[in-house]
């Protein structure tokens, strides 16, 4: 005779089969979300325009014979701990590199088992993101895929510097994967607090998942924050002034230190390293921005640097592949290219990124850089299928997000329209779109390809996974 609580057992079993053959089946990575959010009500800059002034996995060592650097030191106390996506940092005093950010127990949620075999922690993300992927309808996904100026929420209204009704709808309407701030949207530390807190409640209310809070903050040249008076808080100098020094600790604490008070306001992502290797006679737009024309200084800085912006809970970025350094031209203004063969950029620019992969780096921009040599008819990396598939996915396994580097760039603009680039970068293997010339007619574009059977929802959700994957570990 089988009792209540026999039944209760096998359906407990049953139960347990499934979740253990989902784990087998899929791919579990680490990064988290620890969203706080405010309730204060806000009013939006469109209904008061008077108050404006704006996984990882190693590369087989056939593609690539470099020696690495081996000198980067393993002694990384803060490195691969959790990432939050907007875990509060601190009280922005200078960070030292020997700093904990958890106890060192093992109990760390970025801890792969040293058996291999997944952990209950890796079968309830997985889980909660197969459960959140088939409740969205294709267009909550397609939105997911596109980080946004808070202007391209609400048409017509240039500066905005505050979060309220206007924004609320238009997040309702379109609850898009994320937001970035210009030095015009950013006044003083309680405005971009408020705005930031009350355009993630928005978001969390409307589909469960926190906003990607974004901004360029390099160090040196390009840096909103440190860059700003109002924030009473030191720039931590130029990467190419880093780098001379040799030392990644000196990094680290500079990575540590901008995360501290980025954390503080409410982004949990950052624009940087530069993982560009600068050479001589090309683009000066990277003289200050790189930290060398030595791959394996570039490689070990940028990484000290990444872990650095990690420990305070802000996801890092590399950019922008495969290495703006020996480029001819600005993509901001048109054409950008090199006339490297892939060998040569192997032996030299994508060393940094090679080495960004196997530390587990979140997120790689794809740079908007034509290569004559390799691509015959001059399509820009960041839309090109053989660039970000072929080179990036493929030869060298990386599973992590790709971006494209800002869309509303004249490499981009002045050769596609907003609806046709966004098609190109999806179809090419990108995640992420950021920065659209035309947000809405971006969107609405990749809904229309699904529709006509242009694009499949199957390449959406690939995307989306590993979108939902970045936002929902460690939550």
């Amino acid at each position: 005779m089988i009792t209540q609580t026999d039944f209760i057992s096998v359906k407990y079993i049953r139960f347990m089969i499934i979740i253990l053959t989902l784990a087998v089946l899929t791919g579990c990575g680490t990064v988290g979300v620890n969203v706080s959010m405010s309730g204060d009500k806000e009013i939006d800059v469109a209904e008061n325009a008077s108050t404006l002034s704006e996984g990882s996995a190693s590369e087989d060592e056939k593609n690539f014979n470099h020696e690495e650097d081996k000198e980067i030191s393993e002694a990384r106390t803060s490195e691969d701990k959790g990432t939050t996506i907007s875990g509060k940092a601190s009280n922005g005093e200078e960070t030292s590199r020997s700093e904990k950010t958890n106890e060192d127990d093992g109990s760390s949620e970025n801890t792969i088992p040293a058996s291999g075999k997944t952990t209950s922690k890796e079968l309830q993300l997985e889980y909660e993101l197969r459960s959140k992927l088939a409740s969205m309808t294709l267009e909550e996904k397609v939105a997911q895929l596109f980080i946004v100026f808070p202007e391209s929420l609400v048409p017509g209204v240039s500066n905005v510097t505050m979060a309220g009704d206007a924004t609320r709808d238009a997040i309702t309407k379109t609850p898009v994967g994320g937001i970035i701030y210009m030095n015009e949207n950013i006044r003083n530390p309680e405005q971009i607090k408020t705005m930031i807190e009350n355009s993630q409640k928005y978001s969390m209310d409307r589909i469960g998942l926190p906003l990607f809070i974004c901004v360029d903050e390099e160090g040196g040249q390009i840096a909103r924050i440190a860059n700003n008076r109002s924030f009473g808080v030191s720039n931590v100098g130029s990467m190419s002034d880093i780098g001379v020094k040799g030392d990644t600790d000196i990094a680290f604490v500079a990575g540590a230190n901008m995360g501290a008070y980025l954390s503080e306001l409410g982004f949990n992502l950052d624009f940087a390293p530069v993982a560009d290797v600068k050479a001589d006679g090309f683009n000066s737009m990277f003289s200050e921005r790189s930290f060398s024309e030595d791959p394996k200084v570039v490689s070990s800085m940028a990484n000290a640097l990444s872990k650095g912006l990690e420990s305070k809970g802000i996801l890092s970025v590399y950019k922008h592949f495969p290495g703006h350094g020996s480029t001819t031209g600005d993509p901001h203004k048109g054409y950008a290219f090199t006339n490297k063969t892939m060998d040569e950029l192997k032996s030299v620019d994508i060393i940094p990124f090679k080495k960004g992969i196997e530390e587990g780096v979140p997120i790689i921009m794809v740079g908007h850089i034509s290569l004559p040599n390799i691509i015959s008819d001059g399509t820009p990396a960041s839309v090109s299928k053989e660039i970000v598939t072929g080179v990036l996915r493929e030869e060298m396994n990386y599973s992590g997000v790709v971006i494209t580097d800002a869309m509303n760039m004249g490499a981009i603009k002045d050769r596609y329209e907003a609806d046709e680039a966004a098609l190109k970068a999806i179809n090419a293997g990108v995640d992420i779109v950021l920065m659209s010339k035309d947000f809405y007619k971006a969107y609405d574009g990749i809904l229309q390809a699904v529709e006509s059977g242009t694009l499949t929802e199957e390449r959406i959700d690939e995307s989306v996974t590993r979108i939902l994957r970045l936002k929902l570990k460690n939550k």
